[in-house]
C-alpha cells in the first residue's frame, strides 16, 4: 500500500515538472516568433521620399521621422556624408536597405525597433603603409606594381585617385591596391626623384607602371679647372650660376649680378660708379690678398669683371673648396671663379640684338635768381649798406631772364 502511494506521488511530481517545461517552451517559442514578427514588421514599413544629391544621414533621418524606426550607425563607418538621390513612393524599408547593400556595401541588422547599419565585411582595408586605416566603399579595385627604369620596385611611391583624397602607397615590393569610384577615374603615380605618371582606369584591374627619373641636373655639364665633368661625378664643392637669370637683372656689370646667386660666395660692392666688386669665397686669406682667382676661357687673369658684358658670358662656375689649389696652386687658395664666354656654333646661326637706353638727371637742384632778380637784389643790398648803386644795374627789368648757367651745366643727358 505504501509503495503504491509513493508511486502515485512520484508520478504527480513528474507531471508537474513536465507541465512547467511545456509552459516555458511555449513561452520561449512565442517570444522568438514575436521577435521575428516584430523585426519583419519594422522592415515592412513604407515611406515616401523624393530627394536629389542629399547626404545619406539626412535621408535616414527623414525615413526615421516617417516610419518611427530608429537607425543606428557610425558616420565614418558607412560614410554618412556621401550624397545620393532617392525617389520613393510607398517604398519598404527592406527594399531601401537592400539597395544600400547592393550599391554602397552597407549591411544591416534589426534589433527590436532599431536598425543597425554597418560596413559590409571586407570593406575595411589597411593601406600598404600599415599605419593609416581607410574606410573605403569601392566600385573598382586596381592592383599592380610600380618600378623604376631598371625594373627595381619603388618603395613608398604614392598612388592617388586624381582630384580626390583617395591615396595609397606601395610596399617594399612596389605593390599597391586601391579602390576607385568609376572607370573614368585617373590614377596619378608619384615618387620623389621621378616624373609623375597618369593613367585612366578604363576597366583595368591590374596596372603595372614604370616611373622615369626626373633629376636631370645630375647630367648637367660643369666646367672645372682641368676640363668639364658631369655634376654627378664631382667630388668637390662647385656652384653654378644661371646666366639666363643674370641677363634679366638691371645691373651694369656681371660682378653686381652675382650678388646672392651663388652659395658660399660674398659679393661686396663699393657703390662708386665704375668700381669693381670684391669677392670673398673662403674668407680672408694670408697669401697676397683674399680675392679669388678669375679664370676666363681657361686663362687666369686680373682684369676687373666690370669690363665684361653679361651678354658675352655663357656660364659661370665657382670652385669653393681646397681642391682648387691642386689645379691652380696658391693662387686658387681663395677660390676660383671660372667664366666661359660665348662662341660660335657650327650647328646653327644665331643673331642677338640688345639695346639699352637711359637718362640721367640731377635732382634737388638749388633755385637760382634770374638776371632781373639778381640786379634788383644787388641794388637793394647796396642801398641797405649806404653805398652807391652800380650804374649797370640801373634798370633791372632790362636784363630779362638771362642765362641759366646751372641748368645748362646739369642738363638731362643719355646714359
Amino acid at each position: 500500500m505504501k509503495n503504491k502511494q509513493r508511486l502515485v506521488a512520484a508520478l504527480r511530481i513528474a507531471m508537474r515538472i513536465s507541465f512547467i517545461q511545456l509552459v516555458l517552451t511555449a513561452l520561449f517559442t512565442c517570444s522568438l516568433y514575436a521577435g521575428e514578427v516584430n523585426g519583419q514588421g519594422v522592415l515592412d514599413k513604407s515611406f515616401n521620399l523624393r530627394v536629389d544629391h542629399s547626404p545619406l544621414h539626412e535621408i535616414l533621418s527623414e525615413i526615421q521621422k516617417q516610419t518611427r524606426v530608429k537607425f543606428t550607425f557610425s558616420s565614418n563607418a558607412i560614410n554618412a556624408n556621401r550624397t545620393m538621390s532617392l525617389h520613393a513612393r510607398d517604398k519598404k524599408i527592406i527594399d531601401f536597405l537592400t539597395e544600400l547593400d547592393k550599391q554602397y556595401h552597407i549591411s544591416y541588422k534589426v534589433l527590436d525597433n532599431k536598425i543597425i547599419l554597418f560596413a559590409a565585411a571586407g570593406q575595411m582595408l589597411i593601406n600598404h603603409n600599415y599605419q593609416d586605416k581607410q574606410e573605403l566603399f569601392p566600385d573598382i579595385k586596381i592592383t599592380g606594381h610600380v618600378h623604376n627604369q631598371d625594373g627595381e620596385p619603388l618603395i613608398r611611391a604614392t598612388v592617388t585617385e586624381k582630384n580626390t583624397t583617395n591615396a595609397v602607397t606601395t610596399n617594399e615590393n612596389g605593390f599597391y591596391s586601391i579602390h576607385v569610384k568609376s572607370e573614368k577615374s585617373i590614377l596619378v603615380f608619384t615618387s620623389v626623384g621621378f616624373e609623375s605618371h597618369e593613367v585612366q582606369v578604363n576597366g583595368i584591374s591590374e596596372l603595372d607602371v614604370v616611373l622615369n627619373t626626373v633629376d636631370k641636373s645630375l647630367e648637367e655639364i660643369v666646367v672645372v679647372g682641368y676640363g668639364t665633368q658631369k655634376r654627378k661625378d664631382l667630388t668637390g664643392s662647385v656652384s653654378s650660376v644661371n646666366t639666363k637669370e643674370l641677363k634679366s637683372l638691371p645691373v651694369p656689370s656681371i660682378g653686381e649680378a652675382l650678388q646672392g646667386r651663388a652659395s658660399g660666395m660674398q659679393v661686396i660692392a663699393s657703390g662708386a660708379p665704375g668700381s669693381n666688386v670684391v669677392f670673398r669665397i673662403r674668407g680672408t686669406g694670408t697669401i697676397n690678398n683674399s680675392d679669388p682667382l678669375i679664370v676666363i676661357d681657361g686663362i687666369p687673369t686680373d682684369i676687373p669683371l666690370n669690363t665684361l658684358s653679361p651678354d658675352d658670358i655663357s656660364n659661370i662656375e665657382i670652385l669653393k673648396d681646397a681642391s682648387a689649389a691642386a689645379i691652380y696652386g696658391a693662387r686658387g687658395a681663395n677660390g676660383v671663379v671660372i667664366i666661359t664666354t660665348k662662341r660660335g656654333s657650327a650647328e646653327k646661326n644665331n643673331l642677338e640684338f640688345k639695346m639699352f637706353y637711359g637718362q640721367q638727371k640731377a635732382t634737388n637742384m638749388i633755385s637760382m635768381l634770374d638776371a632781373s632778380q639778381f640786379a634788383s637784389l644787388h641794388n637793394e643790398m647796396m642801398l641797405n649798406n649806404g653805398q652807391n648803386q652800380n650804374p649797370a644795374y640801373a634798370d633791372p627789368l632790362s636784363f630779362g631772364k638771362g642765362t641759366d648757367w646751372l641748368g645748362a651745366l646739369f642738363n638731362t643727358a643719355p646714359i
